[in-house]
């Protein structure tokens, strides 16, 4: 049996959704501001359901299963928003 980790639904999500991205920049539907607000939004939408995991990628800033460069930037930009909002999310989970 596979387990699907955060760093799986990241992949499959930038797999997915970074093609669909470029062709609406290169069709002139979106810039590419919007379409980078896109991916980051679809990023953010595959890890939202594990958010009241006390253990969920959203919740630590940490390893967001990005190596290298991309790693380091990610934990730079993504990673100081995504607390925030696993935060937000499990606050609202149990309004």
């Amino acid at each position: 049996m596979v387990q699907m980790l955060g760093k799986t639904h990241l992949l499959l999500a930038v797999l997915l959704f970074a093609p669909l991205a470029y062709s609406f920049v290169s069709q002139g539907f979106v810039g590419p501001l919007q379409a980078a607000l896109f991916l980051f939004g679809a990023l953010l939408g595959v890890l939202l359901p594990d958010a009241d995991a006390s253990d969920s990628k959203i919740m630590h800033k940490q390893g967001l299963g990005l190596a290298g460069a991309y790693g380091r930037a990610g934990r730079n930009s993504a990673g100081a928003v995504f607390p925030f909002v696993g935060r937000v999310t499990r606050y609202l989970f149990y309004l």
